[in-house]
């Protein structure tokens, strides 16, 4: 059997649950083995897997491994590998407990540990703007561009200990500073990310918010929502 890639990248998808969005973004290989085939960690949520259940693939959370319980699903007992193969994911219906949605645009790619390491990266600079009209003060105070701060979350606030048990890699999230605004932030929670004032760094609040957490910094052209 091929070894298995040292990193995926799960992406793509369309109307997907919160839990199915958080389940998005990198993964890399771990020591462990489930149902004896290769388990994945997400390099943010440490509490997301991509594992196999005797069945089928899935992303899925710590006390689930190995159980046909998940965010994600894709149905191919017989690949060794999920980026192998050739057959649709299936996401949780929405407003439904049971029942899976076809999703042909989610896609599950190998990826290098070099790729993965570039990607974990944060950017120089983040450029913040919106393609509908937003209020007044949002607009003036939050848009615009924003530059990466040399100390990461941790440095800048006290996170509540809820948080980092939602999330025990949030205090090492980057944030930055906006470059007119200097009580403008775009920082994170362990509800997605925040355009927010210092004093609420680590906090669920702030006027605009990215509800998704699976990569290590906002994605580029991601959909924001205002307060």
């Amino acid at each position: 059997m091929p070894r298995p890639p040292s990193a995926l990248l799960v992406e793509g998808g369309e109307r997907l649950t919160s839990s199915a969005l958080s389940s998005l973004g990198w993964y890399t290989l771990d020591e462990r083995k489930v149902a004896s085939r290769p388990v994945w960690r997400h390099a943010v949520h440490a509490d997301r897997w991509l594992a196999f259940d005797g069945e089928a693939w899935l992303c899925q959370t710590t006390d689930c491994l190995g159980q046909a319980r998940g965010m994600l699903q894709l149905s191919d007992p017989k690949c060794g590998s999920p980026d192998r193969s050739l057959m649709p994911w299936k996401s949780p219906r929405e407003h439904s407990a049971t029942g899976w949605t076809v999703q042909p645009t989610l896609t599950c790619t190998a990826k290098t540990a070099e790729e993965l390491a570039a990607a974990m990266e944060p950017p120089e600079a983040l450029h913040l703007k919106s393609a509908r009209p937003l209020p007044l003060d949002v607009s003036v105070d939050c848009l615009g561009w924003y530059r990466l701060s040399d100390k990461r979350l941790c440095e800048w606030a006290d996170l509540p200990p809820e948080a980092s048990d939602k999330l025990p890699r949030l205090a090492q999230c980057p944030v930055w500073v906006h470059a007119v605004h200097e009580d403008r932030w775009i920082s994170c929670s362990d509800s997605g990310w925040w355009a927010q004032e210092k004093r609420n760094l680590g906090a669920s609040v702030g006027w605009l918010q990215l509800p998704c957490l699976s990569s290590p910094s906002p994605p580029v052209s991601a959909q924001v929502r205002g307060r």
